[in-house]
């Protein structure tokens, strides 16, 4: 079964997960022991396992519709590690469950394996309400749903997309269908080779991203799948409205700005969850997207951190920008006022036998934060922009391995803990204060240099 995950290396308490792959519906059911639809009676506080170490929810489940190792009418105690991994439940939700033993007398849903909330499971309900004629052959299926971001939710779902014509073409078959009320679609029976599919999204709607379960693309750039005599794929298309803000960041003489971070702000909303932001490209233009249907500020350098790349405080565009869904809204140009001097450092980085040193990082360091940060080029030359007057410390790193130091006999001392580690080495922080006329700068490491490490350079 595809049901592969990494719990960050840290056992059962940890609070980190990452799915390698996720198994379709199909498959789901043919490895769990217990598949149902049911509702969760009642759920226990968090308690610690001693042995373990580590807490579990303990959740009652009745079943009210089985569909494989259960009755309707039973109920089932779920004992769900409480970390990140595991899906976890309150009382009176209705889920759809896919269950393994764990230990005496109770199950655990397993996380990196199907979605358990009802608003997620319309193509598990359809495979497995048509048991069992639905895994008498392969299956090829998926959703189509509309995506935005809003202040309240965050990235969510809106609606699933009933109607839409969804076609899929191979040397063996082509044929095609449409994405019922619940935005699935379905082909059963194919026979074994390649297929695209396609989609006719709505006018005003675009794919955002596309998730593969129970199979891999084909292409990493396309919508293709393999399928074989039993496979048993989905994928699933969200859909994001062509909803878009954009403009240009001028400065105080009509320049254009490159590299400065536009953020949209709802208005009169909380904006913990809400993440819109661009930044400006080589011709000082950005484009702000996926947002919902609303009223918005838009600002640039909102922070109010003044820095090399943004030496101006936060400034926002006159008045309240607003949008429909699907609407592109151009011409919110921000200008900024005043910006403050900035100055261009230039230099040079070198090993203590004066060769130089290739993809160094050099960072300006000023009052305990980054304020500029360069890698060096093939001769050790490095250049990027400070605020003037600033004074703060320039210095050079470089990251040595182990296997390098093998090479390096004068590195010995350098040598990281561990083969799975690196060490790093670094300059005698210079102190600065960036003038107009600041000659180039010599920063050189306390170390000979070594063509191996250089070689070894990715």
């Amino acid at each position: 079964m595809i049901r592969l995950w990494s719990l960050l290396f840290c056992g059962l308490n940890c609070y980190g997960c990452f799915c390698v792959a996720w198994p379709s519906a199909p498959q789901a059911w043919a490895h769990s022991p217990v598949v149902f639809l049911g509702v969760v009676t009642s759920v226990d506080s968090p308690i610690a396992n001693n042995e373990l170490d580590a807490e579990f929810q303990i959740a009652r489940v009745l079943v009210l519709e089985p569909f494989k190792g259960s009755a309707k009418g039973r109920e089932f105690v779920l004992r769900q590690p409480m970390n990140n991994c595991y899906p976890k439940f309150t009382s009176g939700q209705s889920v759809v469950l896919y269950l393994d033993p764990s230990g005496k007398n109770s199950w655990v849903a397993h996380g990196c394996n199907r979605p358990t909330s009802m608003a997620d499971v319309a193509d598990d309900l359809l495979f497995l309400r048509a048991l069992p004629n639905s895994a008498k052959s392969n299956r090829l299926s998926g959703t189509v749903s509309l995506y935005e971001i809003s202040s309240a939710e965050g990235r969510h779902k809106l609606e699933a997309l009933a109607g839409l014509a969804v076609s899929v073409s191979g040397k063996a078959r082509s044929t095609a269908t449409t994405t019922n009320r619940d935005g699935v679609f379905e082909f059963y029976g194919l026979p074994p080779g390649d297929y695209d599919i396609a989609i006719e999204f709505p006018p005003g709607l675009k794919l955002d991203f596309s998730s593969f379960e129970g199979g891999m693309r084909k292409k990493s750039d396309s919508r293709s799948v393999s399928m074989e005599g039993h496979s048993a794929v989905s994928v699933n298309f969200q859909l994001k409205a062509e909803t878009s803000i954009s403009g240009r960041v001028l400065g105080p003489d009509g320049q254009l700005m490159p590299n400065v971070c536009v953020d949209l702000e709802p208005l009169g909303e909380t904006t913990e969850r809400f993440n819109v932001y661009d930044c400006t490209n080589s011709g000082g233009t950005f484009v702000l997207k996926a947002m919902s249907a609303g009223s918005y500020k838009v600002s640039a350098n909102r922070s109010g951190e003044i820095t090399a790349a943004q030496p101006f405080p936060a400034t926002y565009y006159p008045g309240v920008v607003t949008v429909s869904r699907g609407e592109r809204r151009a011409g919110v140009d921000l200008r900024i006022p005043k910006l403050e001097p900035t100055v261009n450092l230039s230099g040079k980085v070198e090993f203590s036998d004066g060769l130089p040193v290739p993809k160094a990082s050099v960072e300006l360091m000023i009052a305990g934060y980054t304020a500029a940060r360069a890698t060096t080029g093939p001769t050790g030359e490095f250049t990027f922009s400070a605020l003037e007057g600033n004074v703060g410390e320039l210095s050079a790193t470089i990251v040595v391995w182990e296997t390098t130091v093998d090479l390096c006999p004068a590195w010995s001392r350098h040598r990281p803990p561990s083969p799975a580690e690196e060490s790093t080495v670094s300059s005698i922080p210079l102190a600065i204060s960036p003038k107009p006329s600041q000659p180039p700068i010599l920063i050189t490491l306390p170390l000979e240099s070594c063509q191996a490490w250089s070689d070894a350079k990715p």
